[in-house]
């Protein structure tokens, strides 16, 4: 995380070492990194949406729409603690799954 946000390059970097995906250029980490970032997002929302009101999901979604992503950012630490562990348990659980896939296309 960098500044209580996710570095989705770092994590696209990381993916492509552990999956043994060398030599792509940064164009090409770019694209992982937007598709881990889309993959991530339903994941991440569906489970912080149990915590929260109706009120509170409008109330976000108000900042992500405005693109104020400090505002949306603060209301996090303010209405869901504890969001950063369920960020990086989807993390997790999204490389266990692209993992699971891809050695199932390298053992086809």
């Amino acid at each position: 995380m960098v500044g209580g946000r996710l570095d989705f390059d770092e994590v696209a970097s990381q993916v492509c070492l552990v999956l043994g995906i060398t030599g792509i250029d940064a164009g090409q980490v770019l694209r992982v990194s937007r598709a881990f970032e889309k993959a991530l997002q339903p994941r991440v929302g569906a489970r912080l949406a149990q915590a929260c009101t109706e009120a509170q999901l409008r109330e976000f979604d108000y900042y992500l729409r405005r693109g104020d992503e400090e505002a949306a950012s603060d209301w996090m630490d303010r209405n869901v603690p504890g969001y950063d562990l369920v960020v990086a348990e989807e993390v997790k659980n999204l490389i266990e799954d692209i993992m699971k896939r891809f050695s199932h296309r390298s053992n086809a």
